[in-house]
């Protein structure tokens, strides 16, 4: 009977609440927007603005880098996993270990993702901001 006394005072004393002032949302009134387009605007793609940054190669190394780390270890780990799961050889017959599988599926998966990398920063330009002039 204690519980449902103490249920009922804390349910009255919660009700009784009232926000507090920083809680109180304001009415707010929308300005208004317009969009700067116009004789003295430099929209984003234009000659105008471009004319700020110069083309200062591609990507090629990064890349190959991130393309060559990403699949090198995602061959690794399926060639391990390949190899573990695979039927081991009889007691005293054979190596048991799967170093050989997985340092051979990694440099196979870090190859072909350093390729796919290479292509793909080619063809991704790098710009640099140009020099002011003075």
């Amino acid at each position: 009977m204690r519980w449902i006394a103490r249920l009922v005072t804390a349910s009255i004393a919660l009700s009784a609440v009232t926000p507090a002032r920083a809680q109180r949302v304001a009415a707010v009134q929308f300005v208004g927007w317009e969009p700067a387009v116009g004789p003295g605007a430099v929209l984003a793609g234009s000659a105008a603005a471009d004319t700020a940054r110069v083309r200062s190669g591609d990507h090629r190394v990064e890349g190959a880098v991130i393309g060559g780390v990403l699949l090198g270890a995602l061959g690794a780990l399926l060639g391990n996993e390949i190899c573990q799961g695979g039927a081991q050889p009889a007691a005293g017959g054979g190596d048991s270990s799967c170093n050989g599988a997985t340092i051979g599926s990694g440099l196979i998966g870090a190859i072909i993702g350093g390729t796919i990398g290479y292509f793909i920063g080619k063809s991704t330009p790098k710009y640099r901001g140009a020099p002011s002039p003075q």
